[in-house]
């Protein structure tokens, strides 16, 4: 794994359809999700120099709100 991903390129590709959480959910969801967090993507650049503030306020937060957890302070 490369210093800084989260997850493995096979577990993103492959792996994780093999999880439960992934069968609980249908293609549709997964269809709806990836259209609702097309637009965080088009405004955050992955070579931008950001900090770990900036990152989580342009890009995390958002996502976070799509999937609809609250358990954070902004």
């Amino acid at each position: 794994m490369n210093k800084g991903q989260l997850f493995t390129q096979y577990f993103l590709e492959d792996g994780i359809c093999q999880t439960e959480a992934w069968g609980k959910c249908g293609v549709q969801a997964v269809d709806n999700f990836r259209s609702d967090i097309a637009p965080s993507f088009e405004n955050f650049s992955m070579t931008a120099s950001l900090n770990e503030s900036q990152t989580e306020h342009e890009f995390i937060l958002p996502i976070l709100r799509i999937l609809g957890w609250k358990d954070y302070s902004t």
